[in-house]
């Protein structure tokens, strides 16, 4: 989807740029080459991928080349496609940008990614940061030094606060939900949140009409506050969102 200089917008497919230097030897394909694409994202001025085991980012600043313009040296925008290492299988399904790092998703596990300086492929560490089982049907979403991810649990959902804390990057996923579990009913669908107003709004599959509403208060490391609500609708809610302190809710026609 991209603006025009007359500010209107086109949409089409992107059209991958070729390789110019090497061969599939020196300068293979990448490895979303006859494989399928769990998520797009968007890191440190390249356009990230993920397919199966693997996080494939391309040249820095130019979104649509993926292979090395080079074979001669090692440059630090070149493309970047690593795998994570691990015992049991692991398919990435989803990528955040959190703080300065790199939280990667796949059904029991989350990942960091993460480099001292640029972001190059001599300059990246990818560690198991922690194993919490999760629903990835509806994306992860941020809030300020939150990431609220959703877990299923028989015919109810439970949400988990991702946070990072000192200088160690302590990593821990307490339940928002322990005090609730019969709560969110349903699986997840959606999660929006904004920690302008510390609110997050979630959809499920069970119920269209309800949109559940977690809210918190914080002060230094201690949550002072952990309220559950709901609002329930008239009508099918298809999308909600919020932007700044707003929120709008799109409901199905």
């Amino acid at each position: 989807l991209a603006q025009a200089g007359d500010l209107s917008f086109g949409f089409a497919p992107l059209e991958w740029s070729s390789r110019k230097a090497g061969d599939d030897l020196t300068n293979p394909f990448p490895s979303i080459l006859d494989n399928k694409i769990n998520a797009v994202f968007f890191h440190r001025n390249r356009l990230g991928l993920l397919s199966g085991e693997n996080i494939i980012f391309s040249e820095a600043g130019e979104y649509e080349n993926f292979f090395r313009t080079t074979v001669r040296t090692l440059l630090d925008a070149d493309p970047i496609d690593v795998a994570v290492s691990q015992a049991e299988v692991a398919d990435l399904r989803a990528a955040i940008p959190f703080q300065e790092d790199l939280i990667i998703f796949s059904e029991l596990n989350q990942f960091t990614l993460s480099s001292d300086t640029l972001l190059t492929a001599l300059d990246i560490t990818l560690t198991l940061s922690a194993s919490y089982r999760n629903n990835l049907t509806a994306n992860p979403t941020l809030a300020g030094d939150s990431l609220f991810f959703s877990e299923t649990n028989g015919e109810y959902s439970g949400i988990r606060d991702y946070r990072v804390s000192g200088d160690a990057k302590l990593v821990s996923a307490p339940s928002v939900t322990d005090h609730v579990p019969e709560y969110v009913e349903g699986k997840v669908l959606q999660m929006t949140a904004t920690a302008n107003e510390d609110i997050l709004l979630i959809r499920t599959d069970k119920d269209l009409k309800t949109v559940y509403v977690y809210n918190w208060y914080d002060q230094g490391q201690e949550r002072l506050q952990s309220a559950w609500s709901k609002w329930v609708c008239d009508q099918d809610v298809a999308n909600v969102y919020i932007n700044n302190t707003g929120v709008y809710v799109t409901f199905a026609s």
